[in-house]
């Protein structure tokens, strides 16, 4: 048979897959979540075809595939319209999906114009993109693909959509999948006519988790996301279990490598006290850290004093907050505070660093973790202070975490963030924003060509 190519999706992908980008395990282990890495190191793939809805996982993608040799062929899988400007719910109807992978190193600094595009500007529940927008990004460094599934013929076809592309300024490929659905076989020959004598086809294969067991876990994940039950979880696809690494290698006879359980021995339980920070930079770029007792309650006293300031979203609440990431960055990278340098630079920046002026911004979390998707976040309440660069940090005073999710400078921050209006939806988690503000996501941030600060402390 002709080869079946895999094409993985990841967590980062939000309510799409199960997998994880995180590095292959030594030992098998029921109980953590499988990885993409995973499952390339034991099915032996040396070119792992990822598409993923936004650009957040790719730092973590491209470090891991680095470190294992494996070659990473990177798409990004977005929303088309016929005008991006058209935020409708008629526009919104004729929308379907198409694939844009990158070739090269230029192709993927491409990709990330154009997805900040669709972010920013065409942004309509979802980031967004036309074919015309997309002609003034296009080079020889990036391909496009139509997906088995989302695509314009799969929309025409099956729903009252009329979307049109255009192909005029490129060859796409197409993709062919046959993972046992109620569709697949239909829309076969809709792909085929469609491709004759004029584009390439290639046979590919969904992956969003390992194994056919897997799938009950999958469909739970996915009615999550959609606020939808188990029971009727009204989602495409939700009648087939083929969408698992399983059941490419029974269609193209590979093999699973089997590993070893790990043994562990269980130790007695050792108390600790809360003053070791233990900064960690994760293989996704984010530093996780503690927070100590100390600076907790340097971080309240500080915060009373300073009282409540104009265009303050919880009303001086979250003082101890702010100042919790303003000592942790000192602690962890170094800097002078500016309340102890002067009066004058307060109200501009928070820390001295390296001869320039950082403004610390920091939320608040109840989760104990952060992923490259979240949201960096300065509030419309307050006028736009002239720092020379901006960081931000998450913090969970509960549990005494921190975490460390980038930083840019003034210009990269007016040139990529985008805006979310208050009462607005955010697609990626549910939430309903608190204010008109500016965002970006860390992963995009963390991407930006700056030198990765330096960690200056273990204690």
């Amino acid at each position: 048979m002709e080869d079946l190519v895999p094409v993985f999706k990841s967590h980062y992908s939000l309510g799409r897959s199960i997998l994880t980008l995180n590095k292959p395990k030594e030992f098998f282990d029921e109980e953590s979540s499988d990885s993409v890495f995973d499952i390339c190191d034991d099915c032996e793939i040396k070119e792992l075809f990822l598409v993923e809805d936004n650009m957040a996982g790719f730092l973590e993608a491209y470090t891991n595939a680095e470190s294992l040799k494996i070659k990473l062929i990177f798409g990004l899988r977005l929303t088309f319209c016929l005008d991006h400007s058209n935020k409708s719910e008629e526009g919104r109807a004729n929308s379907y999906k198409n694939i844009i992978f990158a070739k090269n190193a230029a192709g993927y600094k491409q990709l990330i114009k154009i997805y900040t595009f669709a972010a920013q500007e065409g942004f309509y529940y979802e980031p967004r993109i036309d074919f015309k927008a997309l002609k003034s990004f296009w080079t020889k460094d990036l391909l496009l693909a139509v997906p088995f599934y989302d695509s314009f013929l799969y929309n025409n076809k099956y729903t009252a959509s009329q979307c049109v592309p255009d192909f005029s300024f490129t060859e796409p490929v197409f993709f062919l999948e046959d993972n046992d659905t109620l569709l697949d076989k239909d829309m076969q020959e809709r792909v085929a006519d469609f491709c004759a004598d004029k584009y390439k086809i290639i046979h590919t294969k969904s992956i969003y988790y390992k194994n056919k067991k897997d799938f009950s876990a999958y469909l739970t994940f996915r009615a999550i996301s959609a606020r939808t039950t188990v029971e009727k979880p009204n989602l495409d696809g939700m009648c087939s279990d083929e969408f698992s690494i399983e059941s490419w290698c029974k269609k193209t006879g590979a093999k699973i490598k089997q590993k070893e359980p790990k043994t562990v021995e269980k130790k007695p339980e050792e108390t600790t006290g809360n003053n070791k920070i233990d900064p960690k930079r994760l293989s996704n770029g984010i530093v996780e850290f503690n927070i100590p007792d100390e600076v907790i309650k340097e971080a309240e006293e500080r915060g009373k004093k300073l009282g409540v300031l104009r265009g303050s979203i919880l009303k001086g609440k979250g003082n101890t907050t702010g100042y919790v990431g303003q000592i942790m960055f000192q602690k962890i990278f170094g800097g002078t505070d500016t309340d102890e340098e002067s009066n004058v630079k307060k109200f501009r920046f928070d820390v001295s660093f390296n001869n320039e002026g950082w403004e610390i911004k920091t939320k608040n979390t109840t989760m104990d973790y952060v992923s490259l998707d979240f949201d960096a976040s300065i509030s419309c309440n307050t006028k736009q202070q002239k720092f020379d660069k901006v960081v931000f940090f998450r913090v969970n005073l509960e549990s005494r975490k921190g975490w460390y999710g980038g930083y840019a400078t003034y210009d990269q921050w007016m040139e990529n963030r985008f805006f979310a209006k208050k009462g607005q939806i955010d697609p990626t988690n549910g939430m309903e924003e608190w204010c008109d503000c500016h965002k970006m996501k860390y992963g995009s941030m963390l991407a930006l060509p700056n030198p990765q600060l330096e960690i200056i402390t273990n204690g």
